[in-house]
């Protein structure tokens, strides 16, 4: 379903967010790199739990500071949003609790890793097309990353749940778990949604080339959603054939600005993209019977009567 201005703004405000935050926990990563290496023992350990001072007090809590904002901005505007918004709830609630436990008095380095999976929302400020094939990129990227840290939080459980207490040292591997899932359905819709496009844009082409006509050019977007090019007045006007009075004039359907919206955008966007492809095959078929009817007459010879 395609995107309200209102959603395409806060989507872009999310975008925006997330890529600062996104390159201050890359940075807190680097500072340290050793640290990914966790089964070398204690000196692993100690590194992945050590403080990260100042820096990482600010990057955690305006991740901390996003993820209460974004979700009482979803919550307030609910109707204003038409994709759904129970995973991302989920997702929400999923970081903003074990961000909260670790916050203080200095988030530990292991934690920034987790942090880096937001680059799934900071792509948003990218163009539409360049977005859609960063999110496959980082969708395979998040998979690896979400194993190695199921990997590392089980192989170092004892160890923290010393440090930090059993409670504590389980929410990693759950949290690991809870965004394996989202991602697995996010992935999904944005598989269906790039699927759907290709199939609905094939059509259109086909169209365009069958009547004469040439494609407007690539997919553009209008309130977060790509629009499938069109083919020409022109074309549609030499596809229809004449008229009864003998020219060559076609009513072009008007279209709201929403409608024929192939849906591809962000996560969980892909909400309701069937009904759009549904709603653009019904009205082509009813503006095909339309023009039939219009031409019928002078092809049998019956407007000579």
């Amino acid at each position: 379903m395609p995107s309200t201005h209102f959603e395409h703004t806060v989507n872009s405000g999310r975008g925006y967010c997330t890529l600062a935050i996104t390159v201050g926990a890359i940075a807190e990563v680097l500072e340290d790199p050793v640290s990914l290496a966790f089964w070398q023992g204690e000196s692993a350990l100690e590194r992945i739990d050590a403080p990260t001072g100042r820096s990482g007090l600010v990057v955690s809590g305006a991740f901390l500071l996003y993820l209460a904002v974004d979700m009482m901005v979803g919550v307030v505007c609910r109707h204003r949003f038409r994709r759904s918004m129970g995973a991302v709830y989920l997702h929400h609630v999923g970081c903003l609790v074990p961000t909260a436990y670790f916050i203080l008095p200095s988030p530990p380095r292991g934690y920034f890793l987790y942090v880096c999976g937001e680059a799934l929302t900071a792509v948003r400020v990218l163009p539409p097309v360049a977005r859609w094939h960063a999110r496959g990129v980082v969708f395979a990227c998040r998979r690896v990353l979400w194993t190695y840290l199921l990997c590392r939080d089980l192989y170092l459980w004892e160890d923290t749940a010393e440090i930090f207490g059993g409670a504590a040292a389980t929410m990693p591997p759950c949290v690991c778990l809870l965004l394996l899932g989202l991602d697995v359905m996010w992935w999904r819709e944005h598989a269906r949604t790039g699927a759907e496009h290709r199939s609905l844009s094939g059509a259109a082409g086909s169209a365009g080339s069958g009547g004469g006509g040439e494609a407007d050019g690539d997919a553009v977007e209008m309130e977060g959603s790509l629009l499938l090019p069109r083919t020409s007045e022109a074309g549609a006007a030499d596809a229809a054939g004449p008229t009864p009075s003998g020219d060559y004039a076609i009513d072009v359907p008007s279209r709201s600005p929403g409608e024929g919206a192939s849906c591809m955008g962000d996560e969980g966007d892909g909400d309701g993209a069937g009904g759009c492809a549904g709603s653009r095959r019904g009205g082509e078929q009813e503006h095909f019977a339309t023009d039939l009817l219009r031409t019928a007459p002078s092809v049998i010879g019956l407007d000579s009567l």
